[in-house]
């Protein structure tokens, strides 16, 4: 069964498409968190970027001049870019947000910052 993303690559229904070339498809997020708040989609359906196999290069590449476009052609201070793999992740559909930020926009709120023990963690990664 095709997943959102798949059904508007193929045109089954409309979006703001701002982006199209062969391999991936970037179209404007019909619940933003911001002003011109972005998804770049792969054509190819790749479930998250850590299991993939895939070369990133290209998307990576268009990743970063839509970020560019975007902060410049929409004047916004800065650009967050964000994937969820697993845990968050309502479309099991490799995607990233593109996110314009502007002064007082309040979305690092939602960054609850915690004290923890970095020593602790460092030793479990490693």
């Amino acid at each position: 069964m095709k997943n959102i993303f798949e059904k508007i690559i193929d045109n089954e229904i409309p979006a703001y498409k701002v982006y199209e070339d062969s391999e991936v498809i970037a179209i404007l997020d019909i619940n933003p968190i911001s002003y011109g708040h972005t998804l770049l989609i792969p054509k190819k359906r790749i479930e998250n970027f850590v299991d993939s196999t895939e070369d990133m290069s290209h998307i990576l590449k268009i990743l970063k001049e839509l970020s560019l476009r975007l902060k410049e052609k929409l004047e916004a201070d800065g650009i967050t870019i964000i994937t969820n793999n697993y845990y968050g992740q309502e479309i099991k559909h490799l995607h990233f947000h593109i996110i314009p930020r502007y002064e007082g926009d309040k979305f690092d709120d939602s960054f609850n910052h915690k004290e923890m023990d970095l020593e602790k963690v460092y030793r479990q990664i490693m």
